[in-house]
């Protein structure tokens, strides 16, 4: 009878203990949420920047809707707004999805600069088979900027839109290294051996051996791979 007062009491305490610590929890992630909060109003940019990224590590709704509102500020350093890009397309949280796309797009948002499209564009990456990021993507295409450029090429192979193939096969006849290594292993990425004869042909008429070498690793694993089309994904 001892035995199961005993387990009885060691119960009613855990049952009844257990509810008053998650509420302390919570009440103590509410207390540092709310500062983080505040952090990002701050004068100081190391402040905002460190407040930046402890929210961004959090990934849930509240994290997510707050660097929303962040990034509606325009004034905001862009060293700064490119972290809480990356942080909202690593959230993978469609709601983040808008206003990534207005800061790819928008020039009064990104003021044309090159590194918050590129970091948008791999923020983008994140959001596979969605129609509305594969057609931003593919309108920056040829976009100004080598460096955009090679972030669109990249991010165009992580979505997975097999739609993106005749677009990034003319790339293997640009003349940027870059933009040629990235084209060849986006289309590895999307996986359809019907690629491997203009790979063939980008190697023999290719003189750089780094892409040569690089081509025919991918033909490799294209015939390697168990290839499922688009439809049947």
């Amino acid at each position: 009878m001892k035995k199961i007062s005993f387990y009885k009491k060691r119960f009613l305490f855990q049952f009844f203990l257990w509810p008053f610590l998650y509420l302390s929890a919570c009440n103590a992630y509410s207390a540092d949420f709310q500062i983080l909060l505040k952090d990002l109003q701050n004068k100081e940019p190391q402040i905002r920047l460190a407040a930046v990224e402890a929210i961004g590590k959090i990934r849930d709704e509240r994290s997510v809707d707050a660097l929303i509102e962040f990034l509606k500020n325009k004034d905001e350093d862009w060293e700064i707004q490119i972290r809480a890009i990356r942080h909202l397309g690593e959230s993978k949280n469609t709601k983040a999805l808008h206003i990534l796309l207005q800061f790819f797009e928008n020039v009064f948002l990104n003021f044309d600069c090159p590194a918050i499209k590129w970091n948008t564009a791999l923020a983008l990456s994140n959001f596979r088979d969605n129609e509305r990021v594969f057609e931003a993507l593919l309108d920056n295409l040829y976009y100004d900027n080598l460096v955009v450029r090679e972030a669109v090429i990249q991010s165009l192979g992580d979505i997975g839109n097999e739609k993106a193939v005749p677009h990034l096969i003319p790339i293997l006849r640009e003349k940027n290294f870059a933009l040629k290594l990235s084209a060849i292993g986006a289309l590895e990425k999307l996986g359809n051996p019907s690629v491997i004869p203009h790979l063939k042909k980008f190697i023999a008429n290719e003189k750089d051996p780094i892409l040569k070498r690089e081509a025919l690793k991918t033909i490799r694993r294209l015939n390697t791979m168990e290839y499922k089309p688009l439809a049947l994904q």
